[in-house]
Formats: structure tokens, C-alpha cells, sequence
């Protein structure tokens, strides 16, 4: 690890700690920050000289819907960095005030043109050396006729066998594709071994232990 991805900061850091935020003035009266260890066994905070402001470089939440159309995933393939023409699912970051669940609802309809609903959580998604906290559902196309729109040149939609394992994009895109097949499979084994269930429309049968009178005729039991 660079020392100078540190911003100056000689101390001692877990090898893991990357600071490539780029905050190097304080956000309140402009100061330069300096890397801190305030508390024992913590990383290192930004900290202002001028004001003593702290700051808290946070992680950002992203989230992903993976979803069916016409019997296959659908993926976009991006159009921007990184990850330049590389594939993932329809996602991106949430907004402040925003849910997890709204903000893929909204990010498929930006990228990919589609609605979706029924969404269900699959895994959350996160790495030592990645700042991006990654949400991931399952969801069904409500409607719409899936194409590349915002940040992508193409749209491609596949069944699992034939998922391009080494053209994804990150790594949560392969490890949420890989969960989301298996439980797709583990789903479907599941509804295949169940007994049917009893038709909702059917009449309970007659409980014996209830008499006519209990259960009311046309001049009582209201």
C-alpha cells in the first residue's frame, strides 16, 4: 500500500486500510485533514488542523435486481468505467432518503427500462478492499421490453448455462449470480417435491364438534 494514498500519514494502519476517498480539506472551513488514530484499535479519521472537525469516510450502498425475461437473466453490459464493456445486473447506488428496495425499483427503469416488483432479498454483498456495500434481490418483470439505456451499450439476456462467467464486471456481480442460481434451483426442487395445496375456492369440511346451534342458523348467531 502506498504511503501516499495515506495523505502524509505515517502511523501504523491495517494493510487493508486504503484511503482513496480524495478528502484532503475539511468540508466545514476548508482546512487541510489530517489521518488520526482517535481511538485505540480504529482507523485512521480524517481530521481537520484549523477546526478539529472529524470526518467519517463512510462506505457507499449500491443495489441490484436480478430478474427473468423470455427464460433468461437479464444483464447489461457497461458502457462506462469501470468495467468498460464488461456485464452485470440492472443496479446502482442508493440515494439519501432512499430505501434499498425503491432505489432498485428505480435503477432498473433508468438502466434497463423495465418494472419490476416482488422483491426478495438474496444476500448482501461486501469486500475488505471495495467501498461499495452491495444490496442484491430477486425480483419479477412486471413490465416492459428489457434494452440498454442509462450507462449501457447492450442488453443480453441468458439462461444460467450460459452466464459469461469470465465477462462479469465485480465481484459481487459473480457471487450474487452463482447465489441467485442456486436458489433459483433450490426453489424449484422444493416446489416439485410439495404436496399441492387445497384449492382456496373449496368449502372447509364440517367440523364435528360443532353443532348447529353453535355455528348459527337463519335467526341467530350474528
Amino acid at each position: 500500500m502506498a504511503q501516499d494514498r495515506l495523505f502524509g500519514y505515517n502511523g501504523a494502519v491495517s494493510p487493508r486500510f486504503d484511503d482513496s476517498s480524495g478528502y484532503r480539506f475539511c468540508l466545514i472551513c476548508g482546512g487541510p485533514y489530517d489521518l488520526k488514530v482517535l481511538k485505540e484499535g480504529e482507523r485512521p479519521r480524517h481530521v481537520c488542523r484549523s477546526c478539529g472537525h472529524t470526518h467519517y469516510v463512510d462506505p457507499k450502498v449500491a443495489t441490484v435486481g436480478i430478474f427473468q425475461s423470455n427464460g433468461g437473466i437479464v444483464m447489461l453490459r457497461r458502457g462506462i468505467e469501470p468495467a468498460y464493456g464488461k456485464w452485470v445486473c440492472p443496479g446502482g447506488f442508493v440515494e439519501r432518503g432512499e430505501t434499498p428496495v425503491d432505489a432498485c425499483v428505480r435503477e432498473s427503469e433508468e438502466e434497463a427500462g423495465v418494472k419490476i416488483g416482488d422483491l426478495r432479498l438474496l444476500n448482501v454483498y461486501a469486500y475488505p478492499d471495495h467501498v461499495v456495500i452491495v444490496i442484491v434481490y430477486m425480483a419479477r418483470l412486471m413490465s416492459g421490453v428489457p434494452r440498454a439505456l442509462d450507462e449501457s451499450m447492450e442488453v443480453g439476456v441468458f439462461p444460467p448455462e450460459r452466464i459469461p462467467w469470465d465477462d462479469l464486471a465485480f465481484p459481487s456481480t459473480r457471487d450474487s449470480l452463482r447465489d441467485y442460481v442456486e436458489t433459483v434451483r433450490a426453489d424449484s426442487h422444493v416446489s416439485k417435491r410439495s404436496p399441492p395445496c387445497p384449492s382456496a375456492a373449496a368449502d372447509p369440511p364440517p367440523n364435528p364438534l360443532v353443532g348447529e346451534s353453535a355455528r348459527g342458523g337463519e335467526d341467530g348467531g350474528r
